[in-house]
């Protein structure tokens, strides 16, 4: 295999990695907490989309509120709390 070959094909392997649908394990927690901790918490949907901000590499999480509202917080933006659920931090 020629060096262009291998360089073709890392190329390619990069690209399909990059390609891929992110995803949240099945465990994940069912519920986000706001960053004051206090409140009802949101629902975590499951849906999730890569992370658009410069440099980094986790997934947005799309959270539906109790009053109606979706956001999507980044995944490298939450911590686990003690019960489980996640909160913004």
């Amino acid at each position: 295999m020629s060096r262009s070959d291998e360089l073709t094909a890392v190329a390619s392997a990069v690209l399909e990695e990059r390609l891929k649908k992110p995803k949240i394990g099945e465990d994940h927690p069912t519920k986000c907490y706001m960053r004051d901790g206090e409140g009802e918490p949101g629902e975590v949907t499951g849906s999730v989309r890569r992370c658009q901000m410069a440099g980094c590499n986790g997934v947005r999480i799309m959270v539906r509120w109790p009053n109606g509202k979706v956001t999507w917080p980044c995944s490298r933006g939450l911590q686990t709390r003690r019960d489980g659920a996640w909160q913004i931090m």
